[in-house]
């Protein structure tokens, strides 16, 4: 039985018995009942809105899961947390200009046009464009 049908059951109890109850008692054995009623109901409504909650609540942790998969795999991050190199990316190593870190880079980054070297900070140019082309043509 749920809250609502053991308070009908009370109230049928009650006024199917053969109590004498004296007008005050009643009146408190009544407001008891109402007083249930609105719990029951309350109630009731508190669980429907915790079913929303939770029904939202896998909905978000669902989404998390998909960003989560969408960052690791983005950032070659396995599932135990640890970095891997990407097959498919060439890499490439570059000496930085300013500090002589080596700053290793992909193909995507030439794309780019820079990277910033993570020792120092400086912004080291990628374009492969030569500007001395420009002064051979010169010489002709």
């Amino acid at each position: 039985m749920n809250g609502y049908e053991k308070i009908a059951y009370l109230k049928g109890l009650i006024e199917g018995s053969d109590f004498e109850l004296e007008p005050k008692v009643k009146r408190a054995v009544d407001a008891l009942l109402d007083t249930l009623s609105a719990i029951a109901e309350d109630l009731s409504k508190t669980n429907l809105r915790v079913d929303e909650l939770d029904d939202s609540v896998e909905e978000v942790y669902g989404t998390m899961e998909v960003i989560s998969h969408t960052i690791m795999e983005t950032l070659n991050i396995d599932e135990h947390g640890h970095f891997y190199e990407d097959d498919d990316d060439e890499l490439y190593d570059i000496l930085c200009p300013n500090c002589g870190e080596v700053v290793v880079v992909d193909e995507d980054s030439f794309d780019e046009g820079s990277v910033v070297c993570f020792e120092c900070g400086t912004l080291i140019d990628l374009d492969l464009d030569d500007d001395d082309d420009d002064d051979d043509d010169d010489d002709d």
